[in-house]
């Protein structure tokens, strides 16, 4: 009995983080940028440091997610002018940053970079152009990283870059108007065996929910897989829980 009721939170737990990218798409004021703003407040916020929140939608061609949801996390003044006080240190702010990109893996929403664009000089009192991009938050050092020699660690605007590996809406097709009616997830397998096992378990979360997919296919070692409510031509609350046993299959 312990374990059922264990299973079922752990169930409703990750149907949550499925949903949440994908119901910000629909609401303006929502929960996944209101964390995002919290989690940015004390360093960030509350010096009065511009923080803009988008989301762009999949590109799925047929068959294939090409490009997933992504968020990005704007910092900073892209427009400020080159003076020292528009500039922000990094020093105090690393780990702010660490904390959001560990909150984000929570979320199934996969940390792709950081840049940094402009970097002040404080002995010369100027600024680069030129873009950094870091890819492992974990190893940058503000004070060593920004290939500058005397370089200070402040810069004028950072963007961070995540992408959603949970399941996908909004998206964008290369022969179509645009679906919202439906959720779609592409699953990697690393070899025959691995995919056939997930076919089979799937096959039973189907039969077992009464619940069958509005798409099915695989692709080498790729299988694409989209569900939808046909009776409202709409995704329900029935969606995202096929969804979320499927993901656990995995």
């Amino acid at each position: 009995m312990l374990i059922e009721i264990v299973g079922f939170i752990n169930h409703f737990v990750n149907m949550k983080h499925l949903k949440r990218f994908n119901e910000s798409n629909q609401v303006e004021t929502n929960s996944i940028k209101s964390d995002i703003l919290d989690l940015l407040r004390d360093s960030f916020l509350d010096n009065d440091i511009l923080v803009n929140i988008s989301l762009s939608p999949a590109y799925v061609p047929h068959g294939s997610i090409k490009d997933r949801q992504s968020i990005y996390i704007d910092i900073g003044n892209p427009e400020r002018d080159k003076k020292r006080n528009e500039y922000i240190s990094l020093k105090d702010k690393v780990d702010d940053l660490k904390r959001l990109i560990n909150w984000a893996e929570g979320e199934n929403l996969i940390f792709k970079k950081m840049s940094i664009f402009g970097v002040l000089n404080v002995e010369g009192d100027t600024s680069v152009t030129r873009q950094i991009d870091i890819k492992d938050i974990n190893s940058f050092d503000p004070n060593i990283s920004l290939h500058y020699p005397k370089a200070s660690e402040k810069y004028g605007f950072i963007q961070l870059t995540f992408e959603n590996y949970g399941w996908q809406t909004s998206h964008r097709l290369n022969y179509g108007s645009d679906i919202t009616n439906q959720i779609i997830q592409e699953y990697t397998f690393t070899d025959m065996n691995q995919m056939t096992n997930f076919i089979s378990e799937s096959m039973k979360v189907f039969e077992s929910n009464n619940h069958h997919p509005h798409y099915f296919h695989w692709n080498g070692n790729k299988l694409i897989i989209a569900l939808k409510t046909h009776s409202g031509n709409s995704v329900t609350e029935k969606d995202w829980s096929v969804a979320s046993q499927l993901d656990n299959i995995v």
